[in-house]
């Protein structure tokens, strides 16, 4: 026997070793033919399966059946390992899908070379059990511990459909109605869930938005426990995006995700490693020679793993790039730009409350408007605007774009792709200078240098080969800037 054949009968070790009556079969058909009837996913597949099967003859030996028999036989061992324990109502199946999903995932594995499921057949089978499951989160009469088990087997679901199936389009658009529907009932998959790290004597170290980060241990390691002490619901939801997007990106420059702590209406934690080195800014100050080219150059490689995976950073700024015990560049608080956002809606008072302070704003305001051709009644809404951006404490690294939509016939401060691109420029300069964009300038009097296309000076330690860059990727119109995969390239190819 050859070495592929042995393999064969071995990964289907129950069909080949096991000699079936005619009752035996029929009793695949009759298990078959009643879970079709009450299943409440997956049942079109089944069905077809059920029809197809009676061209396999009544008694048989694996190695003795043909090729389209075999696929038969294996789809009917696959749909018998789902259905063997009976067909029952909806909880039944939302409490036993980990069951499920650990034969599925099994078969899908260990057994490809059989034949399992084709990529047709495996998005098939995920969109009905997606558009069930959808429908059991969503029914008006369920409680919280069924809502609870919905989305911890959408969870499991999707990893599957992530792992295993290449349609794009589909599994983007699992993902963000999988997060839209946690931030809905402001929960997170049980499988992300940990427990309280032991916090560390040492003070809070470091502080942003509305979170507060301590340091502590897990599991024998450091990690840094970002504690949303006000967790208002709106931010929660925020947090729990957060959360989500992190526990789907592996990157050695994106921070590794350990998991959230969510024990308490009031608490809710999110568990990375600790970056003993701080941020990157810090780091710069306390080690001159290294390269800072290179770190830039990581950090492009992460905002490209981001976008080629669909998601916008929207918050690229110095105190966002950890540096690891490696010395390596981090990438952290994905989505944390929308979160402080919220916070900044939620807090009352402005970052500037002088009334004569405000009077010269608003008349910068104006002047600028004017020279750029816009009525002076747009100042008012835009200092409105710039007030509330500014308590969050981001525009002097934010996109023209994103400070004044209308200035370029947007109707939303959404952040894309590009206005990250812009971000990365301004983020290089901070690098090279050491300094905050537009330094000792207040957030609000640099975004009106922003949307007056007014950028800060080259610092005097950059190259050529990086400066082009950083000027290609600052252009005030998003159209006209380069991609992110552009950029690292660009980078990488200088020495």
């Amino acid at each position: 026997m050859t070495a592929s054949r042995r393999v064969e009968m071995e990964d289907l070790d129950y069909a080949a070793q096991v000699k079936h009556s005619p009752s035996a079969v029929q009793q695949y058909l009759r298990e078959l033919g009643r879970a079709t009837r009450t299943l409440p996913y997956g049942s079109g597949l089944l069905k077809r399966v059920v029809a197809h099967f009676s061209s396999v003859p009544q008694r048989f030996l694996y190695h003795e059946l043909t090729a389209a028999q075999k696929y038969l036989v294996t789809k009917c061992q696959e749909a018998y390992l789902l259905l063997a324990d009976g067909a029952k109502d909806h909880t039944y199946w939302i409490k036993h899908h980990e069951s499920i999903r650990t034969r599925m995932v099994e078969w899908l594995s260990y057994r490809r070379s059989i034949y399992v499921m084709d990529e047709a057949e495996l998005g098939q089978w995920c969109k009905e059990v997606f558009h069930y499951l959808r429908k059991c989160l969503n029914r008006s009469g369920a409680v919280p511990s069924e809502r609870q088990l919905c989305i911890d087997a959408l969870h499991d679901l999707l990893e599957l459909a992530w792992n295993e199936s290449d349609d794009r389009v589909q599994n983007l658009r699992y993902q963000n109605y999988f997060i839209k529907s946690c931030q809905r009932i402001s929960c997170c998959p049980t499988s992300l869930i940990t427990t309280l790290p032991m916090r560390s004597p040492k003070d809070p170290n470091r502080t942003g938005g509305t979170a507060v980060v301590f340091h502590g241990f897990h599991n024998r390691q450091e990690v840094a426990i970002k504690h949303f002490d006000r967790c208002h619901r709106v931010i929660k939801k925020r947090v729990v995006k957060e959360a989500l997007i992190l526990q789907l990106l592996y990157h050695p420059n994106i921070i590794p995700f350990i998991g959230v702590v969510d024990d308490s209406p009031r608490r809710f934690c999110i568990i990375t490693p600790w970056m003993r080195n701080g941020d990157i800014v810090e780091f710069l100050k306390n080690n001159h020679d290294a390269s800072r080219k290179d770190l830039l150059e990581q950090v492009a490689d992460a905002l490209h793993f981001l976008h080629d995976s669909s998601i916008v950073h929207g918050d690229l700024k110095g105190g966002n790039i950890l540096i690891n015990d490696e010395e390596q560049a981090c990438l952290c608080d994905v989505g944390l730009a929308t979160i402080q956002d919220e916070a900044g809606l939620l807090r009352s008072p402005t970052a500037t409350s002088d009334p004569g302070r405000l009077k010269l704003l608003l008349d910068l305001y104006t002047s600028a408007l004017v020279q750029r051709g816009r009525p002076p009644s747009m100042a008012s809404t835009l200092s409105s605007r710039m007030s509330t951006l500014s308590d969050a404490g981001t525009l002097q690294w934010m996109a023209p774009e994103r400070i004044d939509p209308s200035l370029f016939g947007l109707l939303s401060a959404k952040a894309t792709f590009a206005s990250d691109v812009f971000s990365f420029a301004m983020l290089a300069v901070e690098i090279y200078s050491g300094k905050v964009p537009y330094y000792p300038k207040l957030p609000m009097d640099a975004g009106i240098h922003i949307v007056h296309g007014e950028l800060p000076a080259r610092p005097p330690n950059v190259p050529d080969p990086v400066w082009a860059v950083i000027e290609d990727c600052r252009q005030h119109e998003a159209a006209k800037r380069p991609s992110i995969l552009t950029v690292y390239n660009r980078l990488a190819c200088i020495p």
